[in-house]
């Protein structure tokens, strides 16, 4: 009986060490994953503290283990940073004018507030999350896969940092220039065979088509200042864009420099 007591003595002094331990760590708050993430990125200084606590440790797995990383820009876009950061609001109205457009096959869709399905005509699909958004950055989580003819599926994560930084020209108008930094980690078992040389190849690959959304936002901001009559046209032909969504054209259409819809008649795009 004596070590029957002795033996439930030590057990409750265990649990007791245990608890003890478990109520400094909520209270130092080293219960949590450590997924602190770093601000800086390519040279570049990106608001991570703003990711909510749900994804840091996501953004923190492909940024510590990536295949492959790269930096792109800046690239200037000759809309005002309120404007550009409207038009980058609505992925699925980007989608839909960029097809209609001619530019590309690009598709999108919204699955949630901050959530869009994409794809890009070419192999790439997955989903983005817009993590966080202000007037100079974006931070985005991406999954997805892509199929083409050399490799079989590959599946991967991405994470993008946009930073936006405005810029007056000597004409006194405005624009913006973007840069991107881009992390893709590739998850696919018949990745992990290839050599270490092919592996940054295919990663790269995958890494375009990802920013190819990016790139449908910037061409159709040109479309926007050079042909503005027919994007408007395009938006209204049925099945009309929501409602919202053109008025967001024609409000920023109409705010663009050298833009005249008295002047500009007719097809002006071949």
């Amino acid at each position: 009986m004596r070590r029957a007591g002795l033996g439930s003595s030590r057990v409750a002094a265990a649990l007791g060490l245990l608890m003890a331990c478990l109520s400094v760590n909520r209270a130092t708050g080293t219960d949590r994953p450590p997924c602190d993430l770093t601000a800086q990125h390519a040279g570049l200084t990106f608001p991570v503290e703003r990711i909510d606590v749900n994804w840091a440790c996501r953004v923190q797995q492909v940024v510590d283990d990536y295949t492959t990383v790269g930096r792109v820009g800046p690239i200037r876009t000759h809309l005002s940073d309120d404007i550009y950061a409207d038009l980058l609001n609505h992925p699925a109205m980007i989608a839909t004018l960029v097809n209609r457009l001619g530019i590309g096959p690009y598709r999108a869709e919204m699955r949630g507030p901050d959530e869009f399905w994409v794809n890009d005509g070419d192999g790439m699909e997955g989903v983005v999350h817009l993590l966080h958004q202000d007037r100079r950055a974006r931070i985005y989580y991406l999954e997805g896969f892509h199929d083409s003819a050399m490799f079989p599926r590959v599946y991967a994560k991405a994470v993008v940092l946009l930073a936006v930084d405005p810029v007056k020209e000597p004409q006194g108008t405005q624009s913006v220039d973007t840069m991107l930094v881009t992390y893709t980690r590739l998850d696919n078992r018949f990745l992990a065979g290839l050599v270490s040389a092919i592996r940054p190849l295919v990663g790269n690959a995958v890494t375009r088509k990802l920013l190819r959304g990016f790139e449908a936002a910037n061409r159709l901001a040109q479309a926007m200042i050079e042909h503005p009559d027919w994007v408007l046209r395009e938006a209204m032909t049925p099945p009309a864009l929501e409602s919202g969504e053109v008025a967001f054209l024609k409000q920023s259409i109409a705010g663009l420099p050298h833009v005249s819809f008295s002047q500009r008649t007719g097809p002006v795009i071949p």
